[in-house]
């Protein structure tokens, strides 16, 4: 026999015994997803979330609580995984979502998924069915990966220009409401100078009267102190006289 025959051999055993335990390993790792999955159904629930970023993130990296990355396996553990970043209620966390609806689930929207635990199996829309992104060719993703660079740019370049256009409406904003702000002081001045007139005029008209009862008075004085013509009364005694006699 050979050398030939004998490496050939040997390498026909050994990848016999590979596929043999790569059997009995799927098999059991799918038992065990069959019981983790008939876990999640019996534990699944459906919730509105809001949707505020997604990422493929490596398990470290994730921000996931740290029993999740107890019990993966440490050749899992540097794998990507499909990473969402929501709002649920009140809380803020990080959740796992089904390989399959990753490219479905919509960023700053809201959506009605399906949980259970922190992993989301399923997605729908609130008012409007979720549109599926349209699958890229081979060479598609090649051309998006050499051209990579040119559309960080151009996002940068977007991104620049959404902050100058907020940073200009702030500038008006801040400038509306400072003249809205001069309006008012305009409108108080002249409201304090208005109610300042009318005072005015009211003290104006309370002293008008009063003058003219004090020159009444004074006239009324005068007019008693006055001396009584001489012959008056020697007139009415003499014309009382005879009519005695």
């Amino acid at each position: 026999m050979s050398k030939f025959m004998i490496v050939m051999l040997i390498i026909l055993v050994i990848l016999v015994v590979a596929l043999v335990v790569l059997y009995f390993v799927g098999k059991r790792l799918q038992k065990k997803q069959e019981a983790s999955q008939e876990m999640m159904e019996a534990a699944k629930q459906t919730v509105t979330l809001m949707v505020l970023d997604k990422k493929m993130l490596p398990l470290k990296k994730a921000g996931l609580p740290p029993v999740v990355l107890e019990q993966t396996p440490k050749l899992m553990r540097r794998s990507k995984l499909p990473i969402v970043r929501v709002k649920y209620g009140p809380q803020f966390m990080n959740m796992v979502a089904d390989a399959k609806i990753f490219d479905i689930i919509p960023v700053n929207q809201q959506v009605k998924a399906v949980i259970s635990g922190i992993y989301i199996m399923d997605v729908k829309g609130l008012r409007h069915p979720l549109e599926k992104p349209k699958k890229k060719s081979f060479w598609a993703k090649i051309k998006s990966k050499v051209t990579g660079g040119d559309d960080a740019k151009e996002a940068a370049k977007d991104t620049s220009k959404k902050a100058v256009k907020q940073a200009n409406a702030g500038k008006q904003a801040a400038a509306n409401k400072e003249a809205a702000g001069k309006g008012r002081v305009k409108e108080a001045v002249d409201t304090a100078k208005a109610a300042q007139a009318r005072a005015q005029a009211a003290s104006a008209a309370e002293a008008q009267p009063v003058s003219e009862t004090a020159e009444t008075a004074e006239a009324a004085a005068q007019a008693h102190n006055t001396p009584k013509p001489k012959g008056t009364g020697k007139a009415k005694n003499k014309s009382s006289k005879k009519k005695k006699k």
